[in-house]
């Protein structure tokens, strides 16, 4: 088993970086350190339980025992700029074994360089994702008693509102909840698309991961602060991350509006891909399309029941009393109309056909 492994890369631009990983079955130990920088910069994460399993595991499969102990350029190749790395290993037994290159690399190269630099930069110290994601944005005000004649009439500090968003990729569910405390209903909308699961936990692992490392923090809610955000993300084995912040912080706001973005977003794909799907494999029902002539004008909606069209389509229609044909663009599908339309929807054209691409 490999204890030790040490990387040092250094190409024509850029600054020579280490990548130093020191290796035990229970857990990895992963630093990147930059060589030029005086004093050196040097930035590390441990890795433990299902992560350094799945460390153990990304390595394995690169077979770096089957590397060769040199690899070069071929005679013929053109070299635009080169790249100079040496790989020294050491067993668990004291063995050590160095392999260099320059311009040239083993089979599994990139995996071993993203594999490194990944584990050192390692958001919460995890390279697997959550098993569950959780976000909330939580209101808070006062309980009051107007007879209540003591030093204080707030009773009571209590939440009025919260919404949450719930991730289960396992289950490939997306889960937005929303609480009121006064006689208005509580919502609930669930969709269960591992499609849009996996496109949510990629984009709000990034938005994430600019926050940098989260530890648990929690507020005393009792009497402070009016709102707050809350993140909980829940690991293999149960682990977790706890997060609340009073909702003035600046940078969870930011998050929490890129958030809101990420998910209305995702929310339109997924319903428009349904929709699409729906027109494909399911009874051939009447929809509308807004159709636009030119960029930036306005849109005029169309029946169809065709099964195929898009947004962005190109299609046949008929325009004016004399029904003349014209080719525009789809900017909507819907299977509602606009309230404000000013025609009936009975005197509503239909598409003709899709433009064909040639």
């Amino acid at each position: 088993m490999i204890s030790d492994l040490v990387l040092t890369i250094q190409a024509v631009y850029g600054a020579p970086e280490e990548l130093h990983a020191v290796i035990t079955p229970a857990a990895v130990t992963v630093s990147m350190t930059s060589l030029t920088s005086r004093p050196r910069t040097t930035i590390s994460q441990t890795l433990q339980g299902a992560d350094a399993a799945e460390w153990h595991n990304r390595l394995a499969k690169l077979g770096i025992a089957k590397w060769e102990d040199h690899y070069a350029p071929a005679a013929d190749a053109v070299i635009l700029a080169g790249t100079k790395w040496q790989l020294v290993i050491t067993q668990t037994s004291g063995e050590t074994r160095t392999m260099t290159g320059d311009t040239a690399f083993p089979p599994g190269w990139e995996e071993l360089i993203t594999l490194l630099r990944q584990s050192a930069l390692a958001v919460n110290g995890h390279i697997v994702q959550p098993i569950r994601w959780q976000f909330d944005y939580v209101r808070f005000a006062d309980l009051r008693f107007p007879q209540f004649h003591g030093p204080s009439d707030a009773l009571h500090h209590v939440a009025i509102f919260q919404r949450t968003l719930a991730i289960d990729p396992g289950q490939g569910a997306v889960v937005v909840h929303t609480t009121f405390s006064d006689n208005r209903r509580n919502r609930t909308e669930q969709y269960t698309d591992p499609a849009l699961t996996q496109w949510l936990v990629l984009r709000i692992g990034e938005a994430l991961g600019e926050l940098g490392d989260l530890q648990t923090m929690k507020l005393d809610t009792l009497d402070y602060p009016d709102a707050i955000f809350g993140v909980i993300l829940t690991y293999p084995g149960d682990e977790q991350i706890v997060v609340q912040v009073d909702a003035d912080d600046p940078d969870m706001r930011d998050f929490w509006r890129v958030l809101n973005q990420l998910l209305t977003q995702g929310l339109n794909l997924a319903n428009q891909s349904a929709a699409a799907e729906w027109r494909k494999l399911g009874p051939v029902l009447e929809y509308f399309v807004a159709v636009t002539f030119d960029d930036g004008g306005k849109a005029y909606y169309y029946r169809s029941d065709l099964t195929d069209l898009a947004i962005d389509d190109r299609v046949i229609v008929p325009v004016g009393q004399s029904n003349h044909l014209l080719t525009g663009t789809i900017v909507d599908i819907t299977t509602d109309l606009p309230a404000n339309l000013p025609i009936p929807p009975e005197d509503i054209k239909s598409v003709i056909r899709k433009k064909e691409v040639l």
